[in-house]
């Protein structure tokens, strides 16, 4: 019995022919009563809300019937059970009370004993008639279109809550990405400079070195002997030429090369620094874009460890989304 989920029971009575009545466990007894309880009302096309009169109008129940007000109102009755408990005097007082609490969420309310209903004698004044009279005179296509409906509603509110997460997480996602986006710009900006700076210190080296060269070139320039000959002029010194003798200045390539880089280590040492240095720079540039990647990287991570988890909380959600 323990295990049972439901129970139904079929009776030939024409009332019954048109209606299905639920009978639940109720509310704030206990925690799976009251889940069954909930759950079951999502089902229901209307309500027959009953409570103990001498309970009536406690805000315990005021409450959980605005929790569950949609499914309340025209379609729906609150009927206070025990009447013969009470004398006239004091049902009057209680139905008043009542009234001015719960007719705000029902079409009607009316107080019935079915202790009274047992008897042929007391049934009339039991008023349980009433009860079937609410019940016989329901509208069952109204209230099964508005059934639809709510469903319906309720179907476009939980994709639309659904909708809504998912948009908000991409908007997050876009942001991150906005973000990054202008940090890597200004990061560029820096890198620019940083480069800027860097060929403007090549160009000074490379200054330097240059003027380290065309020294040493200068300091290798000598003299030599030579010659060359010019057409005499004269009548006499027809077909005669003069040899003419001078100092040519020549680039001793062998001298210049032994004092740059034989002679003297300087010039080595010179292009290794340059070289050294342009690799470490390189180097640390090639690190902070490396960070950079790996920064968005982790913050992609981070973000998808934050929602790789979310799991649909209704059948009616989409599983590709989840």
């Amino acid at each position: 019995v323990k295990q049972a989920k439901s129970l139904h029971i079929f009776a030939p009575i024409p009332l019954l022919e048109k209606i299905t009545l639920v009978d639940t466990p109720g509310l704030n007894a206990n925690e799976n009563d009251t889940l069954t309880t909930l759950d079951e009302l999502k089902n229901i096309h209307g309500a027959i809300w009953l409570s103990l009169i001498d309970n009536a109008g406690k805000k315990s129940e005021e409450d959980a019937i605005k929790a569950n007000l949609e499914l309340l109102g025209e379609n729906s009755i609150c009927v206070l059970n025990q009447k013969d408990k009470l004398n006239t005097e004091e049902l009057d007082n209680v139905l008043n009370y009542a009234k001015s609490v719960f007719l705000k969420y029902f079409n009607e309310l009316i107080a019935i004993s079915c202790k009274e209903a047992k008897d042929e004698q007391s049934y009339e004044k039991s008023n349980f008639q009433s009860l079937l009279d609410f019940l016989t005179q329901l509208d069952t296509t109204a209230l099964k279109e508005k059934f639809v409906k709510r469903k319906i509603l309720n179907l476009c509110e939980i994709l639309e809550d659904e909708n809504q997460l998912f948009v908000g997480i991409f908007d997050r996602l876009l942001n991150q990405f906005q973000s990054y986006e202008k940090h890597l710009l200004l990061a560029y900006e820096n890198f620019l400079k940083e480069i800027e700076i860097l060929n403007h210190q090549i160009l000074e080296q490379l200054k330097s070195i240059s003027e380290r060269i065309s020294s040493e070139i200068f300091a290798s320039v000598k003299e030599k002997d030579a010659y060359f000959y010019k057409e005499s002029k004269g009548f006499l010194k027809k077909d005669l030429y003069t040899r003419y003798d001078y100092k040519a200045p020549y680039i001793s390539s062998d001298d210049a090369f032994l004092a740059m880089f034989y002679n003297s280590d300087v010039m080595s040492k010179e292009f290794k620094k340059i070289k050294n240095e342009l690799y470490k720079s390189f180097e640390e540039i090639k690190m902070k874009l490396k960070d950079f990647i790996n920064i968005l990287e982790r913050e992609i991570l981070l973000f998808k460890a934050e929602f790789s988890n979310i799991q649909k909380d209704h059948i009616f959600q989409s599983d590709k989304n989840f």
